[in-house]
């Protein structure tokens, strides 16, 4: 079950739930919190001639610097996310969340009836996860969509599990700031 805006800075106050830089009351709704887009975002190249299928068997997602075009500073210049564009963005804030709870991140209605998606099928962020939030960004609109650094991005729906987990997460995004390679 979700936390309500009360548990939520509960959790906070109490240093159970880390978020930094620490929300203010307007990024804290009834259920969620808002997260902003970092400075830092990755634009997937289009893949060149003869390119054979990536074996998914095979495949590291570690290894995504290999498939992306260029590392765009939004501090110096927009993005500008065209049609069917894909970017991995991550969030301004780092989260950490310790074993008894879970998240989930989703995007802003707002932005979702402009076509822009926040994630593709990974909302989920497991307990003992430490780091900046990835962030699959897709514009599936049909209008060009400007990314610039500390926009309201994605909400984080905090959830309590009804036991804490036996061990928290220690995967390869484990810390994360950027691409993981």
């Amino acid at each position: 079950m979700p936390l309500s805006d009360r548990e939520i800075w509960m959790k906070l106050e109490a240093g159970s739930l880390v978020i930094d830089p620490m929300p203010d009351v307007t990024q804290v709704g009834p259920a969620s919190i808002d997260l902003c887009l970092g400075a830092i975002v990755h634009l997937f190249k289009d893949v060149p001639p003869g390119f054979g299928p990536i074996r998914l068997k095979e495949a590291s997602p570690t290894r995504i610097v290999d498939f992306v075009t260029e590392t765009w500073d939004l501090r110096a210049r927009p993005l500008t996310l065209n049609r069917g564009d894909f970017a991995i963005g991550y969030t301004n804030e780092d989260v950490q969340l310790p074993t008894h709870l879970s998240a989930r991140v989703e995007g802003r209605s707002g932005f979702a009836r402009l076509g822009l998606t926040i994630h593709n099928t990974a909302p989920t962020i497991h307990p003992g996860f430490r780091g900046k939030i990835a962030l699959e960004l897709h514009n599936n609109g049909h209008m060009a969509l400007q990314l610039e650094p500390g926009i309201i991005i994605c909400q984080l729906i905090i959830e309590n599990l009804g036991r804490p987990a036996a061990a928290g997460y220690s995967g390869v995004f484990q810390n994360q700031s950027g691409p993981t390679s």
